[in-house]
């Protein structure tokens, strides 16, 4: 490959990764007028958000080994093609079933963009530099696209209505694979992991139960929490048996892996519940508009991409374990501020909070990879990417649910 051709193959890749982000969070504004045109139940509303996370969360590991085994570009495409096909079904849901039924087949689609336009990226750019610039492009759309996506979302809604919000992803989604078609060059991983079907099995049942689990409340819950613990326990017997499994439970023992999965989890969870509720907030409560709603909501992704940036110097401060704590511990501010806030607080009360709120996303989400991977063998970089990736969709749909 050229070196004047790679800027534009990491464009094509970051524009998927733009599209899979604003769509996870864009139609958290589109929700109340959503709910009005299609008569959604209350119970049902958050599976909009959360249904689109779990089958990101549960295929996407899945289609980084096949995409390694049966060509990424390939893969990547046909991703796009899914993922566009998915949101023309939910632009025109006649009711909330197709809608939901749109978002899963939205979410299967996404599955194959980010694990896959990350290892294009890596592949396309073979030196240590310019693959380290390359991906502090990708990580900071991938976190700008989550954070702007209620801005986006609000303008769209306001001025076309809920259904041109899945109209203009579907349409991006088609020019993005468009240009996948003729930019992106085809390529395999020289050792592909075998698949495994029975891994793959276990991970959407787990998620499914832990989702059950979550959404209901009392002795359902124990009954539901009581089978994922024993679905966790088959799916970690399970890998300790096969020599090539779907996740390998070993990798566990590496503390900083483990401290950064719970730490994708719980960071997402946060961002899942605080998108929903600020969107309740600003216009079921303030009584604003889409569109001055999504407005209200900027401080948050200008300090995402302003915290994003400085990630890299605060951890050579600080170091990789000072800059995370810092992260958390501004996103506890943030919650203290925002869980005061009421209908007739003042207005620099939610949206400082926001602004916290996004300084404490954008610090943490940047460092939770670099965490991960920092102790990783070369060899099982992107497993590891893909667990913490899952990690972040799961929490996702978790704060969405419980929102």
């Amino acid at each position: 490959m050229t070196p004047d051709r790679r800027p534009v193959v990491l464009l094509v890749c970051t524009l998927s990764v733009f599209l899979v982000g604003v769509d996870a969070t864009a139609v958290t504004l589109a929700l109340p007028a959503l709910r009005r045109g299609l008569d959604v139940p209350p119970a049902v509303l958050p599976w909009v958000v959360g249904g689109y996370g779990l089958a990101l969360a549960s295929f996407l590991v899945l289609a980084g080994g096949v995409a390694d085994r049966w060509g990424r570009r390939r893969v990547f495409r046909v991703g796009l093609a899914v993922f566009a096909a998915g949101a023309a079904v939910c632009a025109v849901a006649p009711d909330h079933r197709v809608l939901l039924a749109g978002r899963v087949v939205q979410g299967v689609g996404a599955s194959m963009l980010n694990p896959v336009s990350l290892s294009i990226v890596l592949t396309t750019f073979p030196g240590p530099e310019e693959r380290a610039r390359a991906l502090g492009v990708w990580g900071a759309v991938m976190g700008l696209s989550m954070a702007s996506g209620p801005l986006v979302g609000g303008a769209v809604v306001h001025a076309f209505g809920w259904r041109a919000v899945f109209v203009l992803v579907a349409v991006l989604g088609c020019g993005v694979f468009v240009a996948a078609t003729a930019v992106v060059p085809e390529s395999t991983a020289s050792r592909a992991r075998r698949v495994d079907p029975l891994g793959q099995v276990l991970v959407v049942l787990l998620f499914f139960v832990l989702m059950r689990a979550v959404a209901v409340s009392g002795v359902p819950a124990l009954v539901w929490a009581s089978g994922a613990l024993v679905l966790a326990g088959v799916f970690v017997g399970h890998g300790l048996r096969r020599r090539d499994p779907f996740v390998d439970p070993r990798l566990f023992r590496i503390t900083a892996l483990w401290v950064s999965a719970l730490a994708a989890v719980v960071l997402f969870v946060a961002l899942g519940g605080f998108l929903l509720r600020a969107s309740s907030y600003w216009q079921e409560v303030r009584g604003l508009s889409a569109a001055a709603s999504g407005l209200m909501t900027l401080p948050m992704p200008l300090a995402v991409v302003l915290c994003a940036w400085s990630a890299p110097r605060v951890r050579g401060r600080l170091g990789t374990g000072g800059a995370f704590v810092l992260g958390g511990v501004v996103v506890l501010a943030a919650e203290l501020v925002l869980v005061r806030v009421g209908a007739h607080s003042p207005t620099w009360a939610p949206v400082v909070g926001e602004a916290l709120f996004g300084a404490g996303f954008g610090l943490t989400n940047a460092l939770i990879t670099a965490l991960a991977t920092e102790r990783v063998e070369g060899d099982r970089v992107g497993v590891v990417a893909g667990i913490t990736s899952t990690c972040r969709q799961f929490g996702l749909a978790v704060g969405a649910i419980r929102a």
